[in-house]
């Protein structure tokens, strides 16, 4: 009973000395000086928000039939195409998938071996 009275108060609207509530913004006027950096940073984070969301966005863009075509000209054994295809498109797949592309046929020494493995 005694928590249900304090929650219940807790909630409670702010009320001036004449009995009228406070809207939010005269709640932030009435904050001060420390208001306008808490402000500041509200948009900042608002900002970001968005940006990071149109960024992820525009990353998982996958262009229609994109690894189809790319798979296509590979197995016709046209790397040059394949590549040039991925560099049309500016997506981090297309990129990704250019850098595997371009080391098709070459071979790579690991570290530590003393001759070519694979």
């Amino acid at each position: 009973m005694i928590l249900l009275q304090i929650v219940t108060d807790a909630v409670a609207v702010p009320e001036t000395a004449e009995g009228q509530s406070l809207s939010v913004i005269e709640l932030a006027i009435k904050g001060g000086f420390m208001m306008v950096p808490i402000a500041l940073l509200w948009v900042l984070a608002i900002y970001l928000f968005i940006e990071r969301i149109l960024t992820i966005n525009k990353a998982n863009q996958d262009p229609e039939g994109f690894m189809g075509r790319v798979k296509e000209l590979v197995l016709r054994g046209d790397i040059g195409g394949a590549k040039m295809l991925c560099s049309q498109n500016n997506t981090p797949v297309a990129r990704m998938i250019e850098k595997g592309v371009s080391r098709i046929g070459s071979q790579k020494e690991h570290r530590g071996c003393h001759r070519k493995c694979w």
